[in-house]
């Protein structure tokens, strides 16, 4: 039991610590106040109260599969907000994006939706766990849990701060795509639960290697949303998160001469 428990404290909170992690490090490099974070935080705890305490209700919606078309539909939601994060990145680095506020607009929507998501799942295992007499067990396994997970989260945070400017920069962008990506994967997965996605057969089995209940795989889940039977239909949901992290930031990093510039070039 102690396990399980350690289990799944650590995936919520590596998860959640990781991201948010990330989060602060890119609102460091701006002086965005950490006022900010810590009021996106305070709402994402609300945000998550209020999930955890009308879970019964939520899990009968759309025939019963309410709780994970909404857990899926928090991590598109996440998997957008950085996106959009890597698309201002982009263009600030350009010089093509004069408001900073703009860049903190999806960090504050992912700091919120991420403790959501994470969150509601804690206060529902340790709710549970309440009213049938909390153990020493459930308290031990938190806190080495959400030990490991707060520590790969100050790691995140001070390695890439202290990484010099130009490599944090692409270290960033690096871990936003590969979170992000990670999302779809996981909300993709849910979908196939709910039924909502088809059910296909598994393209490879590499448990033998990394196992996802391990802390590497606990991990790595949350980094890039490690699968180790993953199915034709999640890789085809991760090509395409990943193919527009790559194009979009791109495309709208060209300025309008040069999309006529490209055009001209084009025609002739």
């Amino acid at each position: 039991m102690l396990l399980d428990i350690i289990a799944i404290v650590l995936r919520e909170t590596l998860e959640a610590g990781v991201l948010i992690s990330l989060l602060l490090s890119i609102s460091k490099q701006f002086k965005f106040s950490s006022v900010y974070i810590f009021s996106a935080g305070i709402l994402g705890l609300i945000g998550a109260s209020f999930y955890a305490a009308n879970m019964e209700l939520i899990s009968l919606w759309f025939d019963y599969v309410g709780q994970e078309i909404l857990n899926a539909s928090l991590q598109y939601s996440i998997f957008l907000a950085l996106l959009s994060t890597t698309i201002l990145l982009a263009r600030y680095r350009s010089n093509q994006l004069n408001n900073l506020n703009f860049i903190l607009i999806p960090i504050l929507a992912c700091t919120s939706l991420a403790i959501i998501r994470e969150g509601a799942e804690l206060i529902i295992l340790y709710s549970g766990h309440i009213q049938q007499g909390l153990t020493a067990t459930a308290i031990t396994g938190g806190i080495i849990g959400f030990g490991i997970g707060a520590s790969a989260g100050i790691l995140t945070y001070y390695g890439v701060s202290l990484t010099p400017q130009h490599y944090a920069a692409k270290l960033q962008n690096l871990l936003l795509i590969l979170i992000g990506c990670g999302m779809v994967l996981q909300a993709t997965q849910l979908l196939i639960q709910a039924d909502w996605l088809p059910q296909k057969k598994s393209l490879w089995n590499s448990s033998n290697l990394l196992s996802e209940q391990s802390v590497m795989g606990q991990f790595f889940y949350s980094i890039m949303g490690y699968e180790a039977t993953p199915t034709s239909i999640e890789i085809l949901f991760y090509i395409g998160a990943l193919v527009l992290f790559i194009s979009l930031p791109r495309f709208f990093n060209k300025s309008p001469l040069q999309l006529t510039s490209s055009n001209s070039g084009t025609t002739s």
